[in-house]
């Protein structure tokens, strides 16, 4: 297990898939390059650097899934897409966008991305 991130012991982790978990829990209004986004910046190109292809996983809200029509506005207001280009602008590489509903198709949709970032859909959604 690496308990620090290092370009040393990510090197024999080149090519392997490491799924981040990061906090873009941002509220509706705020920017959403805040602070949190800039937190994690140097992880992310960290990992890139070293050839390891990155998942980040999220949050934001919680969508009520008890009532249809609010949890259809929910998918919208909450969902984590705005986010892929303001990663890809910051971070000048493509963000490919996951938009799954199962873990399953999570990691097909992620063997399948030729991208080396990945942005996952709200985890709540799930």
């Amino acid at each position: 297990m690496i308990k620090y991130l290092s370009g040393q012991n990510l090197k024999k982790n080149s090519g392997k898939t490491c799924l981040l978990r990061v906090d873009l829990n941002v509220e509706q209004g705020m920017p959403l390059d805040s602070y949190r986004l800039e937190a994690v910046l140097p992880t992310i190109k960290l990992l890139l650097k070293n050839k390891v292809r990155v998942v980040l996983l999220s949050h934001r809200g919680r969508p009520d899934v008890r009532d249809k029509k609010q949890a259809a506005r929910d998918k919208d207001a909450l969902s984590l897409l705005p986010f892929a280009p303001i990663f890809a602008k910051k971070l000048q590489t493509p963000v490919a966008f996951i938009e799954v509903a199962r873990r399953g198709a999570l990691k097909k949709a992620v063997e399948k991305s030729v991208d080396h970032l990945g942005l996952g859909e709200t985890l709540r959604f799930f």
